[in-house]
Parts: C-alpha cells; sequence; structure tokens
C-alpha cells in the first residue's frame, strides 16, 4: 500500500531539513518519488546543508539518477542571481511580471527557479507571503511552452481557499501564454468539475480529496504525461495521519501522476513571524478580545476605509511593497484584520457578538457551504468588511495584503498551525503584527510555538485592562444575546449533528485500517 509506505517513511526519516517543521517530509518527497531502477537496488539518499542562516531553504533532488543527492542551497550561492533575466525566464512572461508590478524576485524564487528548470525536484521552505506561489508557477509556465498539451501540472493544496487563490495567481501571470486552469475542490458542481477535467487544462489545481474523487469515477481521464506535481502547504498534507484522507489521497494522486516517470515533485511551506502575547484571565477572553479590535484597528474596525484596497494613497498590487511610510500609517491602525478561533460554534458566536457591538465582520468555518464561504472572503478581500473571524481553513496560504492584525482568540493545539496563522499578515516584507490572547493554561501551548518560530513573543503593552473593563458590560450583554439568536435558528442542533457523522466517519476509516493492518 502506497500510503503505508509513506506513513512508515514519516516515522523513520528525519534530520535533512534545516526547518525543523519539514524535517520528515523533505525525506519522504526525496524516497516516494525516487525511481524504481533506484528503490531495488538500494539507493542511498545523502544530503548536505551548506548553510544554516538562509532566510529560505530550496532542498532538490534529481530524478533521473538511481543515487539521490540532496542539497540545501542558500542566499549565498545565489547572489549573482537578482533579476528574473538571470533566472531565465523567458521575456514575455517577464514582461507580464513587471506589469503586475513584481520585477524583483524573492529569495525563495532565486533559489527554487533554477533547479527546478534543470529538471530537480524541489523542497521549498520560505516565510509565509514570500512568494512561493510563484516559485513553482514561473518554472512550469516557462516549461509549459515547450510541450503545452494536455494536462500539465498539478497543484496539490490542504484548503479550498489556497486553492482557489493559487489558481487566480497562475492565471494572472500565466495570462500571455493563454493557460487553461481547472479548480477541482470540495463544495462545488462535481458534473462541472468533471467536464473541466476531461478538457485537459494546462493546470489542475485543488483538494486531493475531490481531484482523487473525479479520477476514480472517470477511467478516461489520465495523469500519466502529468510533468509537475506540487504540493503547497505540503507539511500538512504529509505530516496528516493515515486516518486524515489528506495523506493517502495526496499519494495516490501521486503515484497516478509518476506513471509517465516524467514527473518532477515540487513541496512548498512556510516558517513564521515575531508574535505578540496579552496575558489574560480566562474568563474575560471575549473583553480582551473585543479590546484588540476597538484598540488595534482604525475606526474600531467600525468604518469601511473609502477606497478598498488602498490607503493613504499607497498603492497595492501583487507583489508591490507600496508606499515608504507604510509603518506611519500602521501604526495609526490596521486596516483589515483576521481573528481566529479554535471552532465553528465559537467563530459564529464571536461573528454575532461583534456585530452587535457594531463592528462589521464576516465568518469563515466549515459549518458553511461553499458560496457562503466564498461570499464571506470576497466582501473581506474588497474590504466592505475589515474583520474577518475564521478558523484555521482561513491559516493556509491566504494572501490579502490589507491584512496587517492577526488576532489568535486562544493558541491551536498544533504549533505548526500558529505559524501559518501568524502569517496572515506582514507577508512580503509588508509591516503588520500578531497578536494571541494568553491564558492561564496555555503556557504549554505557548512554550511550543516559540520554539517551533524559532524566536519568543514579544509582550503586547498597547492593550490595557482598564480599557478593557470598560467593555465587561457591552461585551457580556451583546455574547447574551448572540447566544439566544444562535439558539433560535438551531444552530447548536447543526453541530451535534455534524460531530455525531464526523465520529462515524473516524470509527469506520479505523475499522478499515484494522481490517487492513494498518493500525
Amino acid at each position: 500500500m502506497v500510503y503505508g509506505g509513506l506513513v512508515e517513511m514519516l516515522g523513520l526519516l528525519c534530520g535533512a531539513c534545516v526547518d525543523c517543521t519539514l524535517n520528515t517530509a523533505a525525506l519522504t518527497m526525496s524516497k516516494l518519488f525516487s525511481s524504481k531502477k533506484a528503490k531495488k537496488s538500494g539507493a542511498s539518499i545523502t544530503s548536505s546543508i551548506t548553510s544554516s542562516t538562509a532566510s529560505s531553504a530550496v532542498l532538490s533532488s534529481s530524478i533521473a539518477s538511481s543515487t539521490i543527492t540532496s542539497s540545501i542551497t542558500s542566499s549565498k550561492s545565489t547572489r549573482s542571481l537578482k533579476t528574473f533575466t538571470d533566472l531565465s525566464l523567458p521575456n514575455p512572461l517577464i514582461a507580464t511580471l513587471s506589469k503586475l508590478g513584481i520585477t524583483k524576485p524573492t529569495q525563495i524564487q532565486i533559489n527554487s527557479i533554477p533547479p527546478a528548470l534543470s529538471g530537480h525536484n524541489i523542497l521549498g521552505i520560505s516565510s509565509t507571503g514570500s512568494g512561493k506561489t510563484l516559485a513553482f508557477a514561473l518554472p512550469i509556465l516557462t516549461k509549459l511552452q515547450l510541450d503545452p498539451y494536455g494536462v500539465f501540472a498539478v497543484v496539490l493544496s490542504p484548503t479550498r481557499e489556497l486553492a482557489k487563490q493559487i489558481s487566480e495567481q497562475i492565471n494572472l501571470v500565466g495570462v500571455t501564454y493563454s493557460v487553461t486552469t481547472s479548480l477541482i475542490t470540495g463544495g462545488g458542481d462535481m458534473v462541472r468539475q468533471a467536464v473541466s477535467l476531461s478538457s485537459k487544462p494546462h493546470f489542475v489545481v485543488g483538494t486531493p480529496g475531490r481531484i482523487l474523487a473525479l479520477l476514480e469515477n472517470d477511467p478516461h481521464v489520465s495523469f500519466k504525461g502529468v510533468r509537475f506535481l506540487v504540493l503547497d502547504e505540503a507539511d500538512r498534507i504529509l505530516s496528516s495521519r493515515l486516518s486524515n484522507g489528506l495523506l493517502k489521497d495526496a499519494a495516490k494522486i501521486a503515484v497516478r501522476c509518476r506513471k509517465g516517470r516524467r514527473c518532477q515533485v515540487m513541496a512548498f511551506s512556510a516558517t513564521g513571524g515575531k508574535g505578540q502575547y496579552i496575558f489574560m484571565p480566562h474568563a474575560m477572553r471575549d473583553m480582551y478580545l473585543v479590546a484588540c479590535v476597538r484598540h488595534l484597528m482604525r475606526e474600531g474596525g467600525v468604518r469601511a476605509l473609502s477606497s478598498p484596497g488602498s490607503f493613504s494613497g499607497s498603492g497595492w498590487t501583487l507583489g508591490k511593497r507600496g508606499d515608504p511610510h507604510e509603518e506611519d500609517y500602521i501604526s495609526s491602525g490596521a486596516r483589515s484584520a483576521v481573528v481566529f478561533v479554535g471552532t465553528c460554534e465559537r467563530a459564529a458566536h464571536m461573528e454575532g457578538t461583534f456585530r452587535e457591538l457594531g463592528i462589521d465582520c464576516v465568518a469563515l468555518h466549515s459549518l458553511l457551504t461553499q458560496d457562503r464561504r466564498n461570499a464571506a472572503l470576497g466582501k473581506f478581500k474588497s474590504q466592505q468588511v475589515r474583520v474577518l473571524i475564521a478558523t484555521d481553513v482561513a491559516s493556509r496560504g491566504l494572501d490579502i495584503p490589507t491584512v496587517d492584525l492577526v488576532v489568535n482568540s486562544e493558541l491551536p493545539r498544533k504549533a505548526r498551525d500558529y505559524i501559518h496563522r501568524v502569517g496572515r499578515t506582514a507577508r512580503a516584507g509588508r509591516r503588520g503584527r500578531a497578536v494571541t490572547l494568553v491564558g492561564e493554561e496555555d503556557v504549554g501551548l505557548v512554550h511550543a510555538a516559540e520554539k517551533l518560530a524559532g524566536r519568543p513573543m514579544e509582550k503586547n503593552e498597547d492593550i490595557k485592562d482598564k480599557d478593557v473593563l470598560k467593555l465587561m458590560s457591552s461585551v457580556a450583554k451583546a455574547s447574551r444575546l448572540t447566544k439566544v439568536k444562535l439558539d433560535e435558528v438551531g444552530f447548536g442542533k447543526l453541530v451535534k449533528k455534524r460531530k455525531g457523522r464526523k465520529e462515524k466517519e473516524r470509527k469506520a476509516r479505523q475499522k478499515i485500517l484494522k481490517q487492513a493492518g494498518l493500525k
């Protein structure tokens, strides 16, 4: 079983990558996509690290050799590569990038594009918002011109929202080449998606589960000719437990892509930035959360800006940093904020509470239909509302330039999710801040997050206890009213029904695994 072998590799192999969040994933990718000949001959995997101080790292491995030699290249070995022309990208593609305001490659792009164009597998690790999507899209678009027929690249994403964003960016930079893209995610019309997939688009972008379902339903659709397989947010896909469908489905898709023996593999993931914390009593979490939005956002998050997508004359385009005095503007208050919560119930509750207090907001969580999720994200991106309350469904890859503030209502159970949450702000060199509310029971989670991020959180000095106390009465009243409204619409019953369904699915998966001898 392919996914059984993957789990074994994840458990046994480690230490090849400079970033501890992906040290097992690096060797897993190398071993999974090595040739059958290499496996039979007992091929060895050797690694060398040229620098441990690089801001972004790339592990590349040849797909043609029976012995896979991996190396992590740093900025030291790529100092001479300063422009897209230096990276051997075609002029039409460079011209398109220039029109989009992208005139200089980021470090992850400098490290990734040359080995990708040379036919190597890539594992790229860099900070959030550093341009990882273009790091894999640009070499694929360059190679596409040599063989522009059939499904050329498959891009796997752990979430629907991230897949949609990747698809949009590929269409944007690939407009010169009339690139066709098929977005295949859960929640969409399967018939339309099947028709789109059968038309053999250049790019198939989507979530593993839905892509695999369409492949299994239509034997005439083949990925044998696929030249590139990309795993975005690879740590979430490769480190998933077997009972989680992500890893299993991704492994099956990988086997289909590798049948043609020409497929390169590129996997990307992120490291985190600085964060701040506010220590508070558990019972006052909602009051502190409202205080963060009220005091750290312009106009307290109530009134939308008159010019969506821009502020104080600063230009915001894909890859463009904007006004040089950006820090001064942000110090006067964030334009948009993402508030992360732990559950769908809490997302709905805080959305109602914020609205009762006059704070314009939308919620994004998995209990919403796909249309409502798209609508909420659309309103937030266009700044019709300036506060997005979300579960971790929004923590991966979403790139919204106006987000200057991230607030963690509570720390996630997994430290890796903290890294991706705080990465929704301060993207591509822009300014921003991430604030986490910490209670006495969260100390262990704080230490885990700090260890993974490689730096301690700083104490936030902007939110004063006296300001929070002033909000107690109004927040408590808004919270009670919201609870009554949610009970009236039967939201609690919907949550219980979903929990029961997920528990049945979990038990069914465990039974199958036990019968297969995998658990």
